[in-house]
């Protein structure tokens, strides 16, 4: 289960192993007879092992004594759940369990472990107002120090009730709300009158605070950005003791994105279900296994098992594909490089172009973990010569797996030209590494700049006297039908005083 679920094995496999068998028998007791004694277990789940930061737990650092650690919270649980669940408790704990192991990611037993319990126990997306079952959860892994709710759980969650936005105006018009609570099972609040919206187009992170519309309810305004802008954004609040909390958590360094735009054109989508002319392959590539190709991923801990794009869609493409059941390492990229080439993308006359795909990368398995890189370069030329657009690795955050989207402007790297090219390498040029890419739903979009003015009415991006004399030669009723009627710039089907009016307004 934990080899498929997807983490890696050490003191978590090993305490989940001896889960699975408390959850089967209902017994604390593992393995009786092992020391050739029916009646002498070889562990036991009935235990008071406490998690430590340095050693993994009081009953030891080796992977079968500090697996004690997760066996000892889920008999504990049980116990808890034994006395308020009479009938239902064995089924509780086992969904719990069992569910988790799809929440995990590593070797390690931490008391994130917890969180991913009520997290799956939660019946309203909001664990800072307690679970059904939060009590016994929390007393069961708290009696082996392994709650730490103030660590694992933010004192102020953020909600955002009409959504984020990812293109904003480059007027400068865009807002949001932004909804800051505080925790309640940590027993925080807010401080008013504290949010602040950080925003990054590329020379750091400037604070604008936030406007308070109601109690810790604040409108989120973003100021003008020019078109084209990719944009970072996070957003911070105190508490009543002054703790600054961040949204999302670890930021800076983790934020939102948005695109400074009045839309966008899509351009290329290829969620590749088929084949449109993209190449394995490049002068440079020894890879011996491990090679691109475009398949329905069967998926192994390292490898996703599904493409990205919705059902019923199935394909994308992965470095080897592995086996059903088999290995972890089952067809990695071993002793070199492969490359995968999109076709030429024709972005003459495109100048805010821009490029998104979905890419998953994991480098942290095996004897040598994060040894190597992903990388992703572009060329306007046909391939002649190639820019870097992202180095993935060689540890890091986003080297554990797991589809994460990625956009970029063209412009920002290359002109645009009618030659791009795209190109995704992966390589495990070390020893022992266990190397998995996956590339998925590569979209190209043109970004449209609507720069009009109102009253600009011969387009040349100022309102002069030009605009004053049409405007004043179509004063009147619009044409019937208002065929062209330009200078009716508040839709009556005329041109009069409010139109005049609206033109000084922007005078400039």
């Amino acid at each position: 289960l934990v080899q498929v679920a997807g983490s890696g094995q050490g003191a978590y496999g090993e305490g989940m192993g001896d889960v699975m068998g408390v959850l089967i028998t209902d017994d604390p007791n593992l393995a009786l007879g092992f020391f050739g004694n029916c009646n002498q277990p070889l562990r036991n789940a009935d235990n008071n092992c406490q998690f430590q930061q340095q050693g993994c737990s009081s009953c030891g650092s080796q992977i079968h004594d500090c697996g004690q650690l997760i066996s000892g919270c889920v008999w504990s649980t049980r116990n808890e759940l034994l006395a308020t669940n009479p009938s239902t408790y064995l089924d509780i704990l086992s969904n719990l369990a069992v569910n988790s192991i799809l929440l995990h990611n590593g070797s390690s037993i931490t008391p994130s472990i917890t969180i991913d319990y009520l997290t799956l126990d939660d019946d309203d997306a909001n664990l800072c107002n307690g679970t059904p079952h939060f009590s016994e959860i929390s007393m069961g892994f708290g009696a082996h120090n392994m709650l730490a709710l103030e660590v694992e759980l933010p004192p102020l969650q953020f909600s955002f009730p009409e959504g984020l936005p990812d293109l904003i105006s480059p007027q400068g018009d865009t807002t949001t709300q932004v909804l800051v609570d505080g925790c309640g099972v940590l027993g925080t609040a807010p401080q008013p009158d504290t949010g602040v919206l950080h925003l990054d187009t590329g020379a750091g992170f400037v604070a604008i605070p936030m406007t308070e519309v109601a109690p810790n309810v604040y409108d989120a305004v973003f100021p003008a950005v020019d078109c084209g802008t990719q944009v970072a954004y996070y957003f911070s609040a105190e508490t009543t003791t002054g703790q600054e909390v961040v949204s999302p958590p670890g930021a800076p360094a983790n934020s939102f994105a948005a695109l400074s735009a009045t839309g966008l054109q899509v351009v290329l989508e290829d969620d590749f279900e088929a084949d449109s002319g993209w190449v394995v392959g490049a002068p440079a590539d020894d890879a011996s296994t491990g090679i691109w190709e475009r398949v329905d991923p069967v998926g192994t801990p390292a490898q996703p098992a599904n493409d990205h794009t919705p059902d019923p869609a199935t394909m994308c493409f992965v470095t080897g594909q592995g086996s059903p059941g088999g290995p972890i390492g089952a067809n990695d990229v071993d002793n070199g490089q492969t490359t995968l080439t999109s076709p030429v993308i024709d972005l003459l006359g495109a100048p805010n172009a821009t490029i998104s795909y979905w890419r998953w990368y994991s480098n942290d398995e095996g004897a040598s973990p994060n040894a190597d890189v992903f990388v992703v370069d572009i060329s306007n030329n046909n391939g002649s010569t190639w820019t870097n657009v992202e180095t993935v690795g060689p540890g890091g955050p986003q080297t554990s797996g797991g589809w994460i989207f990625r956009q970029f402007g063209v412009a920002d790297f290359v002109a645009p030209t009618a030659q791009v090219r795209v190109r995704f390498i992966a390589s495990d040029e070390g020893s022992g590494s266990l190397v998995e890419a996956a590339v998925d739903d590569f979209t190209v979009s043109e970004v449209l700049c609507d720069r009009s003015i109102p009253g600009d009415l011969d387009g040349d991006g100022t309102v002069g006297i030009l605009d004053l004399l049409s405007l004043l030669a179509d004063w009147g009723p619009c044409p019937d039908p208002p065929d062209v009627c330009p200078a009716d710039l508040d839709g009556d089907g005329s041109v009069g005083i409010l139109d005049l009016l609206t033109l000084l307004a922007n005078w400039g």
